[in-house]
């Protein structure tokens, strides 16, 4: 985002600035905070849609709930297959374990299971007594989907 905003005006900081402490904000109070025409304030912001890629986030927090990051490694066995077979069965375990958003397989550079990811939401940590888990880690997450991102690569 630095990068990007090292490219771009001024008066566009101003106005993204202003848009960062409310993003539903209009055009007219805008213009108030910045004393910045609203013609100016239009113009610049059908711009910058083009430049810049704007999504919601919520605060959980403030919602009264706290996400977790569930990071585990399925039990190796000898035979590759049964390791597969009880991978999936963990797999198809935590989709379906209440609280879980979303779990995430990635594979190790044999192409067998890796480990699982799991985004769990809840008011408390979760609880993961599942047999066929090597290691699992529960950290508190803040923000979700870099998370998400840096688990998947991992």
């Amino acid at each position: 985002m630095a990068h990007i905003l090292s490219y771009m005006k001024e008066i566009d900081h101003k106005i993204i600035n202003v848009m960062k402490e409310n993003a539903r904000i209009s055009i007219t109070e805008i213009s108030k905070l910045t004393n910045i025409p609203d013609t100016t304030i239009h113009f610049r912001l059908k711009k910058m849609k083009n430049i810049l890629n704007f999504r919601v986030t919520l605060n959980h927090k403030k919602l009264g709930d706290t996400y977790y990051m569930m990071d585990i490694i399925p039990e190796t066995y000898a035979i590759d297959s049964i390791t597969i077979k009880k991978t999936e069965e963990l797999f198809e375990r935590l989709r379906k374990m209440e609280g879980v958003l979303t779990v995430i397989k990635s594979r190790d550079s044999f192409m067998q299971i890796g480990k699982i990811c799991a985004v769990y939401v809840g008011k408390e940590k979760p609880k993961l007594d599942l047999p066929g888990i090597k290691v699992a880690t529960i950290s508190e997450i803040d923000k979700i989907w870099g998370e998400i991102a840096l688990c998947s690569k991992s």
